[in-house]
């Protein structure tokens, strides 16, 4: 029996923080094909084998830059002026190990191991030069903007736990397909790279919109009418 491995790479949709969303497209998958000799293992026993999950989910610490940021969303003062802005990129890249695996009894493509990644990029906070360092003002809207961030922080956390538990699951059993000949190949390495994204960005969905939805209650206009009042009672 022979096992034919591809490495394959992909980009999933990366976004800024919800005030600044930003969407990209897929990157192009980039295939390095090698073979291997397997162990002397049946076939069918090989195709069903779950794939080896890992991850490189990383909470960097925030930066602050001076550069004036592009999209004008963020904590404002009373007259509209923009105090600060924190600056995320929520998203992941997903590596795969794909296995094309031929015998006697048939043929057939499976994942072998996935890298999911995220948390690569380190978190921005950008403060209106305006804003006096050690004011009050100043401190009252940085701690906003970290919050904004540790909400970033609690995403990554719940991402990679839904996908440390819950993928293995949502995989068993699923992660292969049969064909009738190597010709196939291609096109069900493919159906596999895209099944795989699309589990993997469910899992990462469910963990943005709940973040989303918190940044959005940080950001109303009943909670910026409060933090305009914090330093005027001190």
């Amino acid at each position: 029996m022979k096992t034919y491995k591809k490495l394959t790479q992909a980009l999933a949709l990366f976004f800024l923080a919800p005030s600044v969303a930003s969407a990209g497209a897929l990157d192009s998958f980039i295939d390095q094909s090698t073979l291997y000799l397997t162990a002397s293992k049946q076939a069918a026993e090989t195709c069903l084998q779950p794939p080896v999950i890992k991850t490189d989910i990383v909470k960097r610490s925030p930066e602050l830059t001076k550069a004036k940021p592009q999209n004008l969303s963020g904590l404002r003062s009373t007259n509209g002026e923009l105090q600060g802005l924190a600056n995320m990129f929520y998203g992941f890249q997903l590596g795969f190990t794909l296995e094309r695996i031929s015998s006697s009894e048939g043929y057939c493509v499976r994942v072998a191991e996935m890298t999911i990644l995220s948390g690569q990029d380190t978190p921005k906070i950008w403060m209106n030069p305006r804003l006096k360092q050690g004011s009050c003002q100043y401190g009252v809207t940085y701690e906003h903007e970290l919050e904004h961030v540790q909400n970033y922080h609690d995403h990554l956390d719940s991402f990679k736990a839904a996908v440390l538990k819950e993928l293995p699951i949502m995989l068993k059993g699923q992660a292969y397909y049969q064909i009738s000949s190597l010709d196939e190949s291609k096109r069900a390495e493919k159906r596999l790279e895209t099944e795989m994204l699309a589990l993997v960005q469910k899992l990462h969905d469910r963990s943005y919109d709940k973040a989303a939805m918190k940044d959005e209650m940080m950001d109303s206009h009943s909670e910026y009418l409060r933090l305009s009042q914090v330093c005027r009672n001190r």
